[in-house]
């Protein structure tokens, strides 16, 4: 049997949307511009109401104990770290040269943020901050491979073999793309008929997790192997749970789904899949560099004891997939693993934080 700890969200901040467990804390972002951060041993939480207008949810990432997200929808679009420990933002402004907004982020083994960016104008680009430095270097997609009415969503970084994989998702092009950033390489996987969203994770392998839908619009977790060029794809048991995924330390892939699903799922990948082969194309990108002049604000911290409730949660298993049905009033939004491979959710029905201990 498996449980459910759930911690309300004390106001004024909104709705939960993203979040991120890494550390000893799990972060959040919230309604109302506040990023907030959960402490599930002392059971407080922490809200900071930062001075960006969030019309976007962006994204979060918790990093070596700060926490990172994106300022999406209000100009300038930032990137933007908080340290808890001393209540205070950095934020780096993306230059005019730069297309679009970031979306979502990752960090390669050097520490350097990873990021995608798009507007409704603007072309594809997979970005990086060199923090300390304050330097920027971004290579735009060529049209044949990302199109204006493309978005590229989200990012990762395989460290063993330093690439950088993003989707591409629109009407006619679902792919998965590869970027060598110390040779420019782009290496682009059509995974159509299939389509891709907005969820992208590597495993240990070099492997690369996504979630999706197949030919037939039906819910998909979907593994693509690079070295080998081949996809793997499993039909998710449920329906409207294909956006947000992410892996724990064995590699396994659990999801969440839109809509308000009250569901929670997870992959054993070593079950079942079909997989085919799949082409690759191959471009080179010159990228363009700048640097970004931070702007440091000071935040003020509000924390807030919160107690938990605990309930028991049964399992459903079907074929590959374990899935947690959540108790009614309950939704899982976006989704996060921490080392020990507890789950973490946003829970937007019931403006809460959840954990699965599986």
């Amino acid at each position: 049997m498996s449980t459910l700890t759930t911690w309300a969200i004390p106001g004024p901040a909104g709705t939960p949307f993203q979040i991120s467990a890494g550390g000893n804390f799990v972060s959040f972002t919230a309604g109302g511009s506040y990023v907030g951060m959960l402490d599930p041993v002392a059971n407080h939480i922490t809200q900071w109401h930062v001075p960006y207008t969030m019309t976007s949810p962006g994204d979060i990432l918790n990093h070596n104990g700060q926490i990172w997200l994106t300022n999406l929808g209000s100009l300038p679009e930032t990137i933007v770290r908080v340290d808890p420990a001393a209540n205070t933002a950095i934020s780096w402004p993306l230059p005019p040269a730069f297309p679009g907004g970031p979306r979502h982020l990752a960090f390669d083994r050097l520490g350097n943020v990873l990021f995608t960016a798009a507007s409704s104008l603007a072309a594809r680009a997979v970005g990086m901050l060199h923090a300390a430095t304050n330097g920027l270097r971004m290579w735009s997609l060529p049209a044949a491979v990302a199109t204006t009415s493309d978005w590229i969503e989200a990012i990762a970084y395989d460290p063993v073999h330093q690439k950088i994989y993003a989707n591409v998702q629109g009407s006619t092009t679902n792919s998965l793309v590869q970027l060598d950033p110390g040779t420019g390489t782009l290496t682009s996987w059509s995974v159509a008929p299939s389509h891709t969203f907005a969820s992208v994770a590597v495993d240990a392998a070099g492997d690369v997790f996504f979630l999706g839908t197949d030919s037939s619009w039906r819910n998909i977790v979907a593994r693509l192997e690079p070295s080998a060029n081949k996809l793997t794809e499993w039909t998710i048991p449920s329906p409207n749970v294909n956006e947000f995924l992410a892996l724990d330390q064995a590699g396994l892939p659990s999801f969440t789904g839109v809509f308000h699903t009250p569901l929670v799922g997870r992959l054993n990948p070593a079950v079942g899949g079909v997989s085919r082969s799949i082409a690759p194309t191959t471009v080179h990108l010159r990228p363009i560099e700048a640097t970004s002049e931070p702007v440091r604000t000071s935040l003020k911290p509000a924390t807030t004891a919160v107690a938990p409730k605990v309930a028991p949660l049964a399992p459903t298993i079907s074929g590959a997939f374990t899935i947690w049905g959540l108790p009614i009033g309950n939704d899982a939004r976006a989704v996060s693993t921490d080392a020990s491979g507890e789950l973490y959710v946003t829970m937007q029905a019931a403006n809460s934080i959840g954990r699965i201990s599986p």
